[in-house]
């Protein structure tokens, strides 16, 4: 909100946004949460897909990589999340 306050640029986006169909007319902090929602999905559906695909394949190290860059992906949201929660407090 302070941010759309001073910076008219990214009022003028967040009202644009406002208008799109697809993000059906929720608010930033919706659109974030939803975002992180999601994103804590990805490591199921690759551990089981890993699960099912066989160990000395190129596949299974490319899959195996991924959960590990997810896992670091969500590690890294959720310390900006909590950061960003605790800043809201103050």
């Amino acid at each position: 909100k302070e941010l759309q306050q001073h910076n008219k640029r990214f009022h003028s986006f967040v009202k644009q946004q406002g208008n799109n169909s697809l993000v059906r007319r929720r608010e930033i902090p919706e659109c974030i949460l939803l975002v992180t929602q999601r994103i804590t999905k990805y490591p199921v559906l690759l551990e089981r897909i890993l699960h099912y695909t066989r160990e000395e394949t190129e596949e299974h190290t490319s899959l195996s990589k991924a959960l590990a860059l997810i896992r670091e992906v969500i590690a890294a949201v959720d310390l900006r999340v909590s950061e960003y929660e605790l800043h809201q407090r103050l």
